[in-house]
């Protein structure tokens, strides 16, 4: 999604969607599946909040992106999913 003040990062992440997606056209026909995931915020190092911040405990943790990865990694070559998104419930 974009946001206001963020117009160069919102730019980035759709073209990573889109060479995702290209990628995926070109690989599809030997089986190869190719995922962009794309959560919300996350609780790492990266986030300015401070140790003891609140929100912090509701953003995601760095082991829910883990698991989904691992989910997408374990599927069946029959299985194909596109447009996977991960938030934590209680986004603003």
């Amino acid at each position: 999604m974009g946001y206001a003040g963020a117009s160069a990062y919102a730019a980035s992440k759709h073209a990573v969607n889109g060479f995702s997606s290209s990628i995926y056209q070109d690989l599809r026909e030997h089986g190869i599946q190719v995922y962009t995931v794309c959560p919300g915020a996350v609780d790492t190092s990266m986030m300015s909040h401070s140790e003891d911040d609140p929100e912090r405990t509701r953003m995601l943790q760095v082991d829910d992106i883990a698991d989904l990865v691992e989910f997408l990694a374990t599927r069946r070559d029959l299985v194909s999913i596109e447009d996977l998104w991960i938030y934590s419930r209680h986004r603003g």
